[in-house]
């Protein structure tokens, strides 16, 4: 399983569109992993994770054909991570060749199809009509086959209508993707207790929500740092899900947070025994 992250800030990105304080002044100075687009993540160019206004730049930065992309798993509706309105340039008269004739099928919760009507209109339907759009919606516990990989959709703790996060399993390869999300609540443990015993999951690499970095904005955020990470990952090891041969990133960075400059978080993180991800960063598993 290879993964790649093609984005990984917060929102704005890094730097922020309007900003200028010294962790954006120091991105456009020195670029290359100072800069960070919004948070997506494609695996064995397959399985794209989120679809945000960035996904078009990133496919023509990481060479991908998203023409020949037939899945796309969504998180939430914040527009960082979901922009539905790209969706329309796969209509009939916009987009030829015969993969294209292969609907997407975008996973998420029931928020999904809902925002997209919302944010476009009712019209937007015939894309579903000409086969070029697929919605399949995914309850969070339960095991779902996508492309040939395993899918565990789980509830995040997120400040949006019925987020998820994602385990995905391959060729006994499993990886957990934790991005947005604050400490889970304990609805997320009882079903990863529950799927664990069902499915013998155990994470050869996961991926932490770390938009505060290095300050613990507390149980109640809805998001998570270093801090919650540590802690988050000390249950996994308690519920056996993770071991020292474990992959452990940090990913999803605001530019807010002093001391947010990758080169400052790759000494925090990697202190405590964590890998700092940056845009266009690979693991294979």
């Amino acid at each position: 399983m290879k993964i790649k992250y093609w984005g990984t800030s917060a929102s704005e990105g890094v730097p922020g569109i309007f900003c200028s304080c010294e962790v954006c002044k120091k991105a456009r100075q020195f670029g290359g992993r100072k800069v960070r687009t919004r948070s997506q993540l494609c695996i064995d160019e397959k399985i794209l994770i989120d679809f945000n206004a960035d996904t078009y730049m990133h496919s023509l930065k990481y060479g991908v054909d998203l023409s020949k992309l037939h899945s796309v798993l969504i998180t939430h509706i914040h527009g960082d991570h979901y922009y539905p309105n790209e969706f329309l340039n796969r209509r009939v008269s916009f987009a030829h060749g015969e993969e294209i004739d292969i609907p997407l099928t975008v996973y998420g919760s029931s928020a999904i199809e809902d925002n997209y009507y919302s944010t476009i209109s009712e019209s937007a339907r015939f894309l579903i009509d000409q086969n070029r759009l697929n919605f399949k919606f995914l309850t969070p516990g339960n095991r779902y086959e996508i492309e040939g990989y395993e899918v565990f959709p789980l509830p995040a703790n997120h400040g949006t209508y019925k987020p998820l996060v994602y385990v995905i399993r391959r060729n006994g390869k499993t990886f957990s993707y934790l991005n947005d999300t604050g400490f889970p609540r304990d609805e997320f443990f009882e079903m990863l207790k529950k799927l664990q015993k069902e499915y013998g999951l155990r994470f050869d690499a996961v991926s932490y929500d770390c938009t505060s970095c290095n300050y613990d904005w507390g149980y109640n955020s809805t998001h998570m740092g270093l801090v919650k990470n540590a802690e988050l990952r000390d249950r996994f090891n308690q519920m056996g899900l993770t071991d020292d041969k474990t992959i452990h990133i940090v990913n999803h960075f605001s530019h807010n947070p002093t001391g947010s400059d990758y080169d400052d978080m790759v000494k925090s993180a990697g202190e405590i025994g964590f890998i700092v991800s940056y845009d266009g960063m690979e693991v294979e598993l």
